[in-house]
């Protein structure tokens, strides 16, 4: 377990205090604990409480993944861990044309927004379609203000023409939110007209194995240096074991440095399915994120609400388990903020 992909710290007088993301409402508010430094600034007392209603044995997950409390404490204070090997920590820069923010294990937990998408927006789609853009941006402010890092983009949609809107919408956010875009597009013609406009690095969301994606989507990251997420998927869909999504990540991976994409610059999804379909399905993705992590050392990233759909009480879902990923290695969570 890596404490900074689990937690967004804030700093405090003598050490910091972590709340879990998403479970700052209702009963499942929690302080989850404290960290404390000595006068020396050794690694002090580690205090743990955890809220039962989460079902959720955090300590037990701690031990199991190897934390130790008495590693240096990172940058903003909190408790981190070692990465898994050679001591080196992977990370993935992502930035406008002003801001930084920074992708890695040792540091808070980036989470990315994802409310700019138009499935299921009929009134987003239709101003959009009206040439109005003040309702897009104000789904991107809301989210910058409830703590979303980076953005994500998708206004792919039957009516609109993606290639001419969604150039216009990353400059129309460049203006009004200066946070670091992700670009969600299938379609490889608006996503170099993005590419073309954007100012600084996005993140590229996403290539996968199929043949298509990688010979589109991997010379346009290469071309304008931008970040990529990589999805286990190929012509025969998403592999149903851990094993066969990480070697799909792992050739993917293989493919952007053959090109030139560093392999910090490739942040791996291992996919959240609906336990609705397949009650195994959250195992299979917890697996995937270690194996992710101790095999390829990459960043990981996950669209944590998908596990819930079609279920009641979502949210109560996804708060249970969206902690206990973190705890594998999510280190940038896709978030309905």
């Amino acid at each position: 377990m890596r404490w900074a992909a689990l937690l967004p710290v804030r700093s405090v007088d003598h050490g910091c205090e972590c709340s879990l993301p998403g479970m700052d409402k209702g009963p499942y508010q929690t302080e989850v604990g404290t960290f404390e430094q000595d006068s020396s600034g050794a690694s002090g007392q580690w205090v743990l409480e955890c809220d039962r209603e989460l079902g959720v044995d955090l300590p037990r997950l701690w031990r199991e993944r190897g934390l130790c409390p008495h590693e240096d404490a990172g940058p903003a204070g909190g408790l981190v861990s070692a990465p898994p090997t050679g001591g080196y920590r992977m990370e993935t820069r992502v930035s406008t044309d002003q801001r930084e923010v920074i992708i890695g294990d040792g540091r808070p937990t980036v989470l990315i927004g994802e409310r700019i998408n138009l499935t299921g927006k009929k009134s987003l789609a239709a101003a959009l379609q009206a040439g109005d853009l003040t309702p897009l941006i104000k789904e991107a402010l809301d989210q910058v203000q409830a703590g979303a890092d980076i953005l994500d983009v998708n206004v792919a949609t039957s009516d609109l023409d993606e290639s001419a809107l969604l150039p216009l919408v990353v400059e129309a956010l460049r203006e009004a939110a200066d946070v670091p875009l992700c670009l969600d597009s299938k379609n490889p013609e608006a996503l170099e007209a993005a590419l073309k406009t954007y100012r600084g690095k996005p993140l590229v969301n996403s290539v996968s194995y199929e043949q298509s994606s990688l010979k589109e989507v991997l010379p346009l990251v290469r071309k304008y240096r931008a970040a990529v997420i990589a999805l286990p998927i190929d012509q025969d869909g998403v592999p149903e074991d851990a094993d066969q999504r990480v070697a799909l990540i792992r050739k993917i991976l293989e493919r952007a440095e053959s090109l030139g994409i560093p392999r910090e610059d490739v942040v791996a999804d291992p996919l959240a399915l609906t336990v609705g379909a397949d009650n195994a399905a959250a195992l299979i993705t917890l697996e995937t994120i270690r194996k992710i992590w101790s095999t390829l050392g990459l960043n990981v990233t996950l669209g944590a609400s998908n596990i819930s759909f079609g279920l009641p009480d979502r949210e109560l879902v996804n708060s249970g388990f969206l902690p206990i990923a973190s705890s594998g290695g999510v280190h940038c969570p896709v978030l309905g903020m």
